[in-house]
Protein backbone atom coordinates (compact mmCIF):
# COMPACT_ATOMS: atom_id res chain seq x y z
CA UNK A 1 0.00 0.00 0.00
CA UNK A 2 2.97 1.65 -0.37
CA UNK A 3 3.15 3.14 3.42
CA UNK A 4 -0.68 4.95 3.67
CA UNK A 5 -1.96 2.56 6.11
CA UNK A 6 -0.60 3.20 10.23
CA UNK A 7 2.50 0.60 10.18
CA UNK A 8 0.97 -1.59 12.57
CA UNK A 9 -2.61 -1.86 10.26
CA UNK A 10 -0.16 -2.16 7.34
CA UNK A 11 1.68 -5.17 8.79
CA UNK A 12 -1.33 -6.83 9.49
CA UNK A 13 -2.99 -6.51 6.24
CA UNK A 14 0.08 -6.92 3.80
CA UNK A 15 1.06 -10.03 2.14
CA UNK A 16 3.91 -12.00 2.36
CA UNK A 17 6.74 -9.88 0.59
CA UNK A 18 7.35 -10.56 -2.91
CA UNK A 19 9.83 -9.31 -5.65
CA UNK A 20 8.99 -4.90 -6.49
CA UNK A 21 6.27 -4.93 -9.12
CA UNK A 22 4.24 -1.60 -10.02
CA UNK A 23 1.56 -0.61 -7.93
CA UNK A 24 -1.50 -2.43 -9.35
CA UNK A 25 -0.41 -5.54 -9.65
CA UNK A 26 0.91 -5.30 -6.21
CA UNK A 27 -2.83 -4.24 -4.78
CA UNK A 28 -4.35 -6.93 -6.34
CA UNK A 29 -2.07 -9.97 -4.83
CA UNK A 30 -2.46 -8.14 -1.92
CA UNK A 31 -6.51 -7.86 -2.32
CA UNK A 32 -6.23 -11.83 -3.53
CA UNK A 33 -3.90 -12.25 -0.04
CA UNK A 34 -7.13 -10.74 2.25
CA UNK A 35 -10.33 -11.48 0.66
CA UNK A 36 -10.67 -14.83 2.48
CA UNK A 37 -8.67 -14.60 5.48
CA UNK A 38 -11.01 -16.22 8.28
CA UNK A 39 -9.83 -13.02 10.92
CA UNK A 40 -10.53 -10.34 8.45
CA UNK A 41 -13.76 -11.69 7.20
CA UNK A 42 -14.85 -11.93 11.17
CA UNK A 43 -13.91 -9.01 11.17
CA UNK A 44 -15.85 -7.31 8.44
CA UNK A 45 -18.83 -9.02 9.37
CA UNK A 46 -18.90 -7.87 12.78
CA UNK A 47 -18.99 -3.96 11.39
CA UNK A 48 -23.02 -5.46 10.07
CA UNK A 49 -23.11 -3.15 7.15
CA UNK A 50 -24.83 -5.76 5.32
CA UNK A 51 -27.29 -8.69 6.56
CA UNK A 52 -26.02 -11.21 3.85
CA UNK A 53 -23.53 -13.44 5.66
CA UNK A 54 -20.25 -12.69 3.36
CA UNK A 55 -17.78 -15.76 2.95
CA UNK A 56 -15.44 -13.51 1.03
CA UNK A 57 -14.88 -9.79 0.40
CA UNK A 58 -15.26 -9.85 -3.19
CA UNK A 59 -19.32 -10.07 -1.87
CA UNK A 60 -18.65 -7.04 0.24
CA UNK A 61 -17.19 -4.80 -2.45
CA UNK A 62 -19.46 -6.08 -5.02
CA UNK A 63 -22.31 -5.39 -2.44
CA UNK A 64 -20.75 -1.73 -2.53
CA UNK A 65 -21.39 -1.46 -6.14
CA UNK A 66 -18.01 -2.92 -8.15
CA UNK A 67 -18.79 -4.36 -11.17
CA UNK A 68 -22.89 -4.10 -10.97
CA UNK A 69 -24.82 -1.37 -11.28
CA UNK A 70 -25.60 1.46 -8.78
CA UNK A 71 -28.16 1.46 -6.27
CA UNK A 72 -29.55 3.48 -3.03
CA UNK A 73 -28.36 -0.49 -1.46
CA UNK A 74 -24.79 -0.35 -3.13
CA UNK A 75 -24.62 3.46 -1.78
CA UNK A 76 -25.39 2.94 1.55
CA UNK A 77 -23.03 -0.20 2.10
CA UNK A 78 -20.08 1.90 0.57
CA UNK A 79 -21.17 4.86 2.47
CA UNK A 80 -20.88 2.83 5.68
CA UNK A 81 -17.39 1.24 4.59
CA UNK A 82 -16.05 4.85 4.30
CA UNK A 83 -17.59 6.18 7.33
CA UNK A 84 -15.55 2.89 8.75
CA UNK A 85 -12.51 3.85 7.52
CA UNK A 86 -11.49 6.62 9.97
CA UNK A 87 -10.79 3.76 12.26
CA UNK A 88 -10.93 0.48 10.60
CA UNK A 89 -8.29 0.32 7.92
CA UNK A 90 -9.59 -2.46 6.46
CA UNK A 91 -12.55 -1.43 5.60
CA UNK A 92 -10.74 1.46 3.73
CA UNK A 93 -9.15 -0.85 2.08
CA UNK A 94 -12.06 -2.40 0.85
CA UNK A 95 -13.63 0.97 -0.69
CA UNK A 96 -10.30 1.55 -2.19
CA UNK A 97 -10.26 -1.46 -4.00
CA UNK A 98 -13.85 -0.67 -4.84
CA UNK A 99 -12.41 2.98 -6.81
CA UNK A 100 -9.26 0.71 -8.39
CA UNK A 101 -11.28 1.10 -12.11
CA UNK A 102 -12.18 4.63 -11.65
CA UNK A 103 -8.66 5.57 -10.53
CA UNK A 104 -7.42 3.72 -13.36
CA UNK A 105 -9.95 5.63 -15.70
CA UNK A 106 -8.73 8.90 -14.56
CA UNK A 107 -5.09 7.90 -14.60
CA UNK A 108 -5.70 7.26 -18.80
CA UNK A 109 -6.61 11.33 -19.00
CA UNK A 110 -4.41 12.27 -16.57
CA UNK A 111 -1.45 10.76 -18.63
CA UNK A 112 -1.51 12.49 -21.60
CA UNK A 113 -0.89 16.15 -20.02
CA UNK A 114 0.92 15.61 -16.30
CA UNK A 115 4.17 16.36 -16.58
CA UNK A 116 6.90 15.82 -13.71
CA UNK A 117 5.10 12.88 -12.41
CA UNK A 118 6.75 9.13 -12.29
CA UNK A 119 3.43 7.01 -11.69
CA UNK A 120 -0.12 8.48 -11.96
CA UNK A 121 -1.25 5.98 -10.25
CA UNK A 122 0.51 6.19 -7.11
CA UNK A 123 -0.03 9.87 -6.57
CA UNK A 124 -4.02 8.56 -7.27
CA UNK A 125 -3.96 5.95 -4.77
CA UNK A 126 -2.35 7.83 -2.11
CA UNK A 127 -4.95 10.77 -2.44
CA UNK A 128 -7.46 8.63 -2.58
CA UNK A 129 -6.55 6.71 0.99
CA UNK A 130 -6.73 10.44 2.75
CA UNK A 131 -9.88 11.08 1.04
CA UNK A 132 -11.70 8.09 2.11
CA UNK A 133 -10.13 8.41 5.78
CA UNK A 134 -11.03 11.87 6.31
CA UNK A 135 -14.36 11.90 4.04
CA UNK A 136 -16.90 14.44 5.69
CA UNK A 137 -20.20 12.54 6.93
CA UNK A 138 -22.40 15.55 5.86
CA UNK A 139 -21.51 15.36 2.53
CA UNK A 140 -24.03 13.43 0.50
CA UNK A 141 -23.17 13.10 -3.18
CA UNK A 142 -25.17 11.21 -5.67
CA UNK A 143 -22.36 9.26 -6.35
CA UNK A 144 -20.10 8.43 -3.67
CA UNK A 145 -17.33 6.60 -5.88
CA UNK A 146 -17.41 9.00 -8.02
CA UNK A 147 -16.99 11.91 -5.67
CA UNK A 148 -14.16 9.98 -3.79
CA UNK A 149 -12.31 9.54 -7.09
CA UNK A 150 -12.99 13.33 -7.57
CA UNK A 151 -11.76 14.23 -4.55
CA UNK A 152 -8.74 11.90 -5.27
CA UNK A 153 -7.72 13.66 -8.26
CA UNK A 154 -8.12 17.10 -6.86
CA UNK A 155 -5.44 15.73 -3.95
CA UNK A 156 -3.11 14.68 -6.00
CA UNK A 157 -3.16 17.11 -8.85
CA UNK A 158 -5.79 19.70 -8.50
CA UNK A 159 -4.34 21.96 -5.86
CA UNK A 160 -1.09 22.48 -7.11
CA UNK A 161 -1.19 22.11 -10.22
CA UNK A 162 0.77 25.03 -11.52
CA UNK A 163 3.83 23.81 -9.36
CA UNK A 164 3.48 20.37 -10.97
CA UNK A 165 3.01 21.81 -14.44
CA UNK A 166 5.33 24.25 -15.24
CA UNK A 167 4.86 26.43 -18.25
CA UNK A 168 7.51 25.54 -21.10
CA UNK A 169 9.76 28.50 -22.80
CA UNK A 170 9.18 29.30 -26.07
CA UNK A 171 9.64 31.09 -29.05
CA UNK A 172 7.50 34.21 -29.03
CA UNK A 173 7.49 34.01 -32.82
CA UNK A 174 5.12 31.23 -31.97
CA UNK A 175 2.36 32.86 -29.90
CA UNK A 176 1.13 34.14 -33.37
CA UNK A 177 0.22 30.68 -34.27
CA UNK A 178 -3.14 29.39 -35.02
CA UNK A 179 -4.20 26.12 -32.65
CA UNK A 180 -6.53 24.12 -34.13
CA UNK A 181 -9.79 24.40 -31.16
CA UNK A 182 -11.72 21.77 -32.75
CA UNK A 183 -13.11 19.19 -30.04
CA UNK A 184 -13.57 15.52 -30.68
CA UNK A 185 -16.13 14.59 -32.42
CA UNK A 186 -18.71 12.65 -30.68
CA UNK A 187 -18.88 9.49 -32.28
CA UNK A 188 -15.08 9.95 -30.87
CA UNK A 189 -16.54 10.79 -27.45
CA UNK A 190 -18.71 7.85 -27.44
CA UNK A 191 -16.03 5.72 -28.27
CA UNK A 192 -13.81 6.38 -25.61
CA UNK A 193 -16.60 6.28 -23.04
CA UNK A 194 -17.52 2.77 -24.10
CA UNK A 195 -13.56 1.61 -23.98
CA UNK A 196 -13.55 2.90 -20.49
CA UNK A 197 -16.75 1.12 -19.96
CA UNK A 198 -15.19 -2.05 -20.72
CA UNK A 199 -12.69 -1.14 -18.29
CA UNK A 200 -14.88 -1.38 -15.76
CA UNK A 201 -16.69 -3.91 -16.49
CA UNK A 202 -19.55 -3.94 -18.74
CA UNK A 203 -20.35 -6.60 -20.44
CA UNK A 204 -20.23 -7.32 -24.20
CA UNK A 205 -24.44 -7.70 -23.71
CA UNK A 206 -24.15 -4.09 -22.28
CA UNK A 207 -21.80 -2.53 -24.96
CA UNK A 208 -23.95 -4.01 -27.11
CA UNK A 209 -27.37 -2.72 -26.87
CA UNK A 210 -25.63 0.96 -27.06
CA UNK A 211 -23.97 -0.13 -30.63
CA UNK A 212 -27.40 -1.17 -31.89
CA UNK A 213 -29.41 2.04 -30.85
CA UNK A 214 -27.01 4.12 -32.10
CA UNK A 215 -27.27 1.70 -35.11
CA UNK A 216 -30.65 1.51 -35.34
CA UNK A 217 -32.07 4.87 -33.85
CA UNK A 218 -34.73 3.67 -31.52
CA UNK A 219 -35.80 1.30 -29.19
CA UNK A 220 -38.99 0.25 -31.44
CA UNK A 221 -36.63 -0.08 -34.80
CA UNK A 222 -34.14 -2.31 -32.38
CA UNK A 223 -36.56 -4.09 -30.92
CA UNK A 224 -37.64 -5.24 -34.01
CA UNK A 225 -34.57 -6.02 -35.49
CA UNK A 226 -33.55 -8.72 -32.61
CA UNK A 227 -37.00 -10.22 -32.16
CA UNK A 228 -38.14 -8.53 -28.56
CA UNK A 229 -40.47 -6.35 -27.70
CA UNK A 230 -39.75 -2.38 -26.86
CA UNK A 231 -39.78 -2.47 -23.34
CA UNK A 232 -36.90 -5.38 -23.22
CA UNK A 233 -34.47 -3.06 -24.89
CA UNK A 234 -35.53 -0.21 -22.65
CA UNK A 235 -34.80 -2.14 -19.66
CA UNK A 236 -31.42 -3.01 -21.18
CA UNK A 237 -30.85 0.46 -22.49
CA UNK A 238 -31.16 2.14 -19.11
CA UNK A 239 -28.72 -0.91 -17.55
CA UNK A 240 -26.42 0.45 -19.65
CA UNK A 241 -26.80 3.90 -19.84
CA UNK A 242 -26.49 3.83 -15.90
CA UNK A 243 -23.19 2.12 -15.92
CA UNK A 244 -21.77 4.89 -18.55
CA UNK A 245 -23.02 7.59 -16.31
CA UNK A 246 -21.41 6.09 -13.29
CA UNK A 247 -18.07 5.34 -15.71
CA UNK A 248 -18.10 9.11 -16.82
CA UNK A 249 -18.86 10.82 -13.53
CA UNK A 250 -15.84 8.42 -12.13
CA UNK A 251 -13.71 10.43 -15.02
Amino acid sequence: MNGQLAPAAHRRLAPPARRATTLHPRLQDEWEYLRRRPDLLAEARGWRVTRINIDDLDELLTLAGFRCPASAETERVLLRLVLLARAEPLAGRIVLQRLLPGLLARVRRRRHWIRGTTDVFEELVSAAWTVICEYDPRRRPSCLAAALISGADYVAFGRDQRRRDPVDPCDPHQLDRVVDPTPPSSPEELAALLREGRDDGMTDRDLAIVHGLVAAGSPSALAAELGVTPRTVRNRRDRATSRLRRVALAA
